[in-house]
């Protein structure tokens, strides 16, 4: 597989058909501005440094000049021309030599991915590829790999839930995923103090800490409180994994050709982190049960906490006053983004009501009515919004709601099975740890071949 602008292969929707619908969305939602304005969406690939842009004036509506953005960003990397950054790409793609001997072959795979993080480094800093390592390896791969069986047995052992009970509690819990829309939007719109992104990750990083050192020190146990702050909790996960994806896509713009390898970094350090999550949090789980584990999830939050409170993801500050209040409501007003503002609150609205309500029906089959009528809305609203915008994305993203709404989840039930009931195989805590290390290390694999 090709890994510059210029894919090869033959028919098919390439990495050059979405760079171009990406632009023709672009000119649809915003005809008559510029495809990166001053609040921070992405100009188009051009020559000139990051440095200048984030030292130059930005130009008002009616064309008068207005101060400086912000000083220049220590530790990013200048920004080059697309031809500049394919020849240091290729400069650093690790290949073997013509003769290459015993020791080549040992060593290629650590000199690969030693070249790999080395050309990230180099196109985006060393400070924005470790933050998002940190992000998709620790918050997300190691974070979400210690949640998953610590609040599991949490559920079962302290507050003594059914399975039913425990798998709506745990529908409510995962809430914050089935909304993530929203974050990017409340970001892009409503900086905090000039920042869209950085903030944002400190306080969720922030209120991760609060609610995994709360759930470890917490006595007694209180389903309200609990339900709370593993909600809280999955926030923290779910809020920065949306405003990287979009400091990725934004990179990716600009250097098409690490699209790719930003993509792999991001999944491969996913991976990684659930391999070292799935390998330890048996033994911790069995050990020091689960408010031990929630102490040590806590880290986890913490990591990407003082990462953004350390910029380490660097960005444009918008100077406050008319430049800062103007920013937000043209976020707002621009030509054909309120709908997609709209579709993402109706989106969650659907999610919060589904979470909340349908779980308390008694009656199952009345439910189940309710949730395929929901569902039936959901893609007919949001194929009818999308189609506008581009055939190429409401289809497919039709499809992969369809997908998971269509796939059922009996995941409670199962550890229940695996776990307590007398006739089941009755796993340890190591062994189901064992067990979940089967996905990341399928993920890991299919990265592999990926890049092949």
């Amino acid at each position: 597989m090709s890994r510059d602008l210029g894919l090869s292969g033959d028919a098919g929707f390439t990495l050059q058909d979405a760079h171009f619908e990406v632009d023709q969305i672009e000119y649809r939602l915003h005809p008559t501005s510029e495809p990166h304005h001053r609040a921070g969406y992405l100009r188009a690939p051009q020559e000139g440094t990051i440095e200048e842009e984030t030292a130059g004036f930005a130009v008002g509506e009616a064309g008068e000049s207005l101060p400086p953005i912000s000083p220049a960003l220590p530790g990013v990397p200048p920004r080059r021309s697309i031809e500049e950054y394919r020849a240091r790409y290729k400069e650093r793609v690790h290949r073997l030599p013509a003769d290459a001997g015993f020791r080549d072959y040992l060593m290629f795979l650590p000199r690969a991915i030693y070249r790999f993080v080395d050309r990230l480094c180099d196109a985006f800093g060393f400070k924005f590829v470790a933050l998002l390592m940190s992000v998709y390896g620790l918050s997300q791969g190691l974070g979400e790999s210690y949640m998953a069986m610590s609040s599991d047995y949490y559920l079962k052992d302290i507050l003594k839930l059914e399975p039913a009970s425990a798998q709506a509690f745990k529908s409510l819990m995962h809430l914050p995923w089935n909304i993530k829309p929203i974050y990017g939007l409340i970001s892009d719109t409503l900086p905090i103090f000039g920042y869209h992104r950085g903030p944002y990750i400190f306080l969720a990083g922030a209120f991760g800490v609060f609610a995994w050192i709360t759930l470890a020190l917490q006595r007694k146990a209180s389903f309200g409180l609990a339900a709370f702050l593993l909600l809280l909790a999955n926030y923290s996960i779910a809020s920065p994994d949306v405003i990287i994806d979009a400091a990725v896509t934004e990179r990716s713009q600009y250097a098409p050709m690490y699209a790719s390898d930003l993509q792999s970094l991001s999944w491969g350090s996913h991976a990684m982190g659930g391999i070292i999550g799935c390998t330890t949090v048996g033994q911790a789980q069995a050990h020091i049960h689960s408010r031990g584990v929630f102490a040590l999830t806590s880290l986890t939050a913490l990591s990407i906490m003082v990462l953004a409170a350390m910029r380490w993801l660097p960005e444009k500050q918008i100077p406050p006053g008319a430049e800062r209040s103007r920013a937000c409501r043209h976020a707002w007003v621009k030509g054909g983004q309120r709908s997609l503002y709209l579709l993402a609150f109706f989106v969650a609205a659907c999610a919060v009501f589904l979470a909340t309500t349908v779980n308390h029906v008694e009656d199952r089959m009345i439910a189940g009515y309710i949730t395929v009528a929901v569902a039936v809305l959901v893609t007919i609203v949001v194929y009818m919004v999308l189609v506008k915008i581009s055939p190429k994305i409401a289809k497919p993203a039709i499809f992969f709601f369809l997908r998971e709404a269509c796939q059922p989840n009996i995941a409670e039930a199962m550890f229940y099975f695996y776990t307590s009931d007398p006739n089941g195989p009755l796993f340890t805590p190591q062994f189901l740890g064992v067990l979940s290390c089967i996905g990341s290390v399928s993920m890991m694999i299919g990265i592999a071949m990926y890049n092949r």
